[in-house]
């Protein structure tokens, strides 16, 4: 017996706001969940950065999203985060949830999104979990909600200094993993636990 999964649509409505919110904001940020790699939506997801420009951060469910050496790629955010994706989450006035439930890890119990002007908007196929945070609720699925929302952003780039800034972040991010890649024992000249992490990325 086959199991098919259905690829739900959101509501075009709710379509039509998120794609006008995310036009109004200064500084959006998506945060990609697992629900990516479930709807198999990691292309889409590289495509619509591509076009729009917003930079992105994972949980951990969400880690693979985006590669990570893609220039608007942050690295894990929240708890055990990077340093790069917390400072742009902090400063977000658009938070763009894909498939994620917003964890206390995600969130840092309540206190990653600190700008007093952040607004969400939720693609997740579990309605309870579009809603959060009084968000606009795309509630289907990750990949033909993306597609769909691409569509209507046909003609839409994210600013420029949104974009620089998160580029910079990348590259800060990427410095700081390369240091600790390098660490080695003063006394005995071995690696630390960083420097073979690294060599097993490699």
């Amino acid at each position: 017996r086959v199991w098919r999964i259905p690829r739900n649509r959101p509501d075009a409505d709710a379509l039509q706001r998120a794609a006008q919110a995310i036009r109004q904001a200064k500084k959006p940020m998506i945060i990609a969940g697992g629900g990516v790699l479930y709807s198999e939506a990691t292309e889409t997801l590289t495509n619509f950065v591509a076009q729009t420009g917003i930079p992105v951060g994972e949980t951990m469910a969400g880690k693979g999203s985006l590669r990570y050496d893609n220039p608007l790629c942050l690295g894990a955010v929240g708890a055990t985060g990077t340093s790069a994706a917390n400072i742009m989450a902090k400063e977000a006035d658009l938070i763009i949830g894909i498939g994620t439930r917003y964890s206390d890890f995600t969130t840092a119990s309540k206190t990653q999104f600190r700008n007093a002007d952040v607004h969400f908007i939720n693609i997740n196929v579990a309605e309870f979990d579009s809603h959060k945070h009084s968000a606009i609720p795309l509630t289907g699925d990750a990949k033909v909600t993306l597609q769909e929302l691409l569509a209507l952003l046909h003609d839409y780039t994210n600013n420029q200094t949104n974009q620089a800034e998160a580029r910079q972040l990348h590259d800060e991010w990427e410095a700081e993993v390369d240091r600790i890649y390098s660490i080695k024992n003063a006394d005995s000249g071995l690696p630390y636990q960083g420097a073979l992490i690294g060599a097993v990325n490699d």
